[in-house]
């Protein structure tokens, strides 16, 4: 196994409010990538572009790829939701050589410490060919130490809250390393992160179906149609952009994070863990031992991390009440 990691740079910054959006919302850190005139690609752990990077396998020597400014406008992908127009986002790929491996890169922005009541929001966009059979996952988390990269399945060791998704469906939904839809809590040095399936959540255990965080789960096939997507997979959020959004925020006096995609709530829980402040991450893990096709990666644009202005108490239904019945599909902002 060899993992590679970055050194901080800078001690972590007091929560403080650079800006501001219209609607009031505080705004402690944001990239939307436009600022690069040309690509950068990284391809070696380390500070690079305002991030630590962050790289491991479970065999084999380094193999990614960050590409800060990528204009994916080349490959024809529109421009994201929330970018008016501009086609500069961030790119991530990994497994592109010829020793195949369970890998995953890990960003965190360097410095950044965050606690409280807040979300990370982004735009995201994950390619793969149509033939499917990829498998590959899209990483984000929160309450991070920006010293472990995390992945599923890491024995190498993981912290934080962490969640992840493939392009087009392939997990199994009695999956034990990775599903579609996954919640990750991290378990520190030498753990594997635990795959957290029936503790209050509003998505999976609910469908009766036996497909717990599955793209045949009706949840996932209702927020993402097969008519809406170019090769007709359905429940599945690639070749698509999708709106992403954790939250942490005490909610009468419970602390949950909540994890959204296009305003739909996919998992909820109530934190009990150690994991309650920290750096945000946005990473892309490859589960399977196979050299991954060029046109697999994930792109992401318009990350923000901002304050919650008033307590989302709508999203008490997910925590776990026994009288609750369908799925919450709605957030307040």
């Amino acid at each position: 196994m060899k993992t590679l990691k970055a050194t901080l740079a800078l001690a972590p910054l007091s929560i403080a409010l650079v800006s501001s959006t219209a609607d009031g919302q505080g705004i402690y850190w944001q990239d939307n990538f436009d600022s690069f005139g040309s690509p950068s690609t990284i391809t070696a752990a380390g500070t690079a572009n305002g991030y630590d990077i962050l790289f491991n396998a479970s065999a084999g020597p380094s193999d990614f790829g960050a590409v800060f400014g990528y204009d994916y406008s080349a490959a024809g992908i529109p421009s994201a939701p929330n970018s008016g127009g501009s086609t500069r986002g961030l790119q991530l790929y990994v497994n592109k050589d010829a020793t195949v491996a369970n890998t995953a890169v890990n960003l965190y922005p360097t410095g950044l410490s965050v606690s409280g009541d807040f979300k990370l929001r982004f735009d995201l966009w994950m390619n793969y060919p149509s033939s499917g059979n990829t498998t590959e996952h899209a990483l984000f988390g929160i309450n991070h130490s920006g010293t472990f990269a995390n992945r599923a399945a890491n024995a190498a060791g993981s912290d934080g809250l962490f969640f992840a998704m493939s392009g087009e469906g392939g997990s199994s939904g009695t999956s034990t390393t990775a599903r579609d839809y996954s919640v990750f809590r991290g378990q520190g040095a030498g753990l594997a992160p635990l795959l957290l399936r029936t503790n209050n959540f509003t998505f999976g255990p609910d469908s009766g179906i036996g497909n717990s965080f599955d793209n045949a789960d009706p949840l996932a096939g209702s927020t993402f149609p097969s008519g809406s997507h170019p090769y007709g997979f359905s429940g599945v959020p690639g070749m698509r952009w999708v709106q992403g959004e954790v939250r942490q925020e005490t909610v009468d006096g419970s602390p949950l994070v909540t994890w959204m995609l296009n305003g739909v709530i996919f998992a909820q829980y109530t934190n009990s863990t150690a994991y309650t402040a920290g750096d945000i991450m946005i990473g892309y893990n490859d589960i399977f031992t196979s050299v991954s096709p060029a046109d697999t990666y994930v792109v992401f644009d318009n990350i923000v991390v901002s304050t919650i202005p008033e307590p989302t108490t709508a999203v008490l239904a997910g925590m776990g009440a026994v009288a609750m019945i369908g799925y919450i599909r709605r957030r307040r902002n």
